[in-house]
């Protein structure tokens, strides 16, 4: 299977003092004089809850290049019984894209912070640890003794896909560990918003599970599946994990339903002549062939002799927005349409 990352999705901190030790982080600990930071050991500062969510955009009708919009929610305590400013970060992610030797392309934009539901202004720093080429958004917290702070940033994330159809999702926990003991509470949650064919369970297969000590990608044990109670609404996944000690990374792999779709048009449009898809066709008659098009692109067709083929497929999606008037076709696919 060739693999192509999704992207980085890691939270820093930054706090000025002495090295007391370093680690790549997500939700790290990093301080520094000038304009670089290196990572450091927070012995004060603890991470009470950490919840994550992306949201798909853009990705039902099309199959190509697709957008996250992510939130994440951070909550954190001074456990001391002194004042300390901890600047904090959040490193800005960049991915190579087709060729390994390609020059890479931020994949972050739109970033925004916020404390307590104040937003803050942000500057980018350098990463002396030069992991992260493109810099780290950098600003800086006030903690009073004993005090907790909501921080919470924003922003859309470019995503891409395989030429297999498969899409990655990777988020960085381990580096959570710079911060005082486990993290009380961890929610991630990933929302397709289109059903997500899962690859096997298998080393190198796909989602491999996490095992072994130290390792990193891989699949975080306690996944929860929702959204409908059909398969094909079932769209969320997520992990709620508690007293959390980060070991492992977690990298979630999916086939979105739109690529199955995408393929499936080409075929209609094609005149049969793609055929790698063709055992995914729904039986359907010549005079349904206009109605099997517009199902591709979310239509509903419940009380159609179509319907009862369409449901019997794993990639069948309707969208509760269709509208036939604003969908953007093939010259091919238009011709299907044109006809009555």
């Amino acid at each position: 299977m060739r693999r192509s990352i999704l992207s980085f999705l890691i939270f820093f901190s930054l706090t000025v003092g002495p090295a007391i030790g370093s680690a790549s982080a997500n939700s790290g600990h990093y301080g520094g004089p000038g304009t670089s930071v290196v990572p450091l050991q927070s012995n004060d500062i603890r991470m009470v809850r950490e919840s994550v969510h992306f949201v798909a955009v853009d990705n039902l009708k099309h199959w190509g290049p697709m957008t996250w919009e992510v939130t994440c929610v951070f909550t954190f305590q001074n456990t001391t019984d002194k004042a300390v400013d901890v600047p904090m970060g959040f490193p800005i992610s960049q991915m190579r894209f087709g060729h390994p030797d390609a020059k890479p392309v931020v994949t972050m934009s739109d970033f925004k912070v916020d404390a307590n539901g104040k937003t803050i202004a942000t500057t980018v720093k350098k990463d002396g640890s030069k992991k992260y080429p493109a810099g780290i958004h950098s600003w800086s917290l006030h903690f009073a003794p004993q005090a907790t702070h909501v921080v919470t940033t924003r922003y859309s994330l470019m995503g891409s896909r395989t030429n297999d159809g498969y899409t990655y999702v990777r988020y960085t926990l381990t580096t959570g560990s710079t911060w005082k003991g486990p993290i009380e509470d961890v929610k991630i949650t990933i929302e397709t918003r289109d059903h997500a064919g899962l690859p096997p369970d298998k080393p190198g297969e796909g989602n491999d599970p996490c095992i072994k000590e130290g390792q990193t990608d891989c699949m975080l044990p306690g996944v929860i599946v929702s959204g409908g109670k059909r398969p094909e609404q079932q769209t969320i996944f997520s992990w709620h994990l508690r007293d959390h000690e980060p070991k492992h990374d977690l990298l979630f792999i999916y086939m979105a339903a739109a690529h199955d779709r995408f393929f499936l048009r080409q075929m209609l449009g094609s005149d049969g002549d793609t055929m790698e898809y063709e055992e995914n066709m729904p039986a359907y008659e010549e005079s349904e062939l206009r109605d099997l098009m517009l199902a591709l692109y979310g239509k509903s067709l419940k009380g159609q002799r179509l319907y009862t083929e369409l449901v019997k497929h794993w990639w069948y999606y309707v969208d509760p927005a269709f509208d036939e008037s604003k969908l953007k076709l093939e010259p091919d696919e238009a011709k299907i349409l044109q006809r009555k």
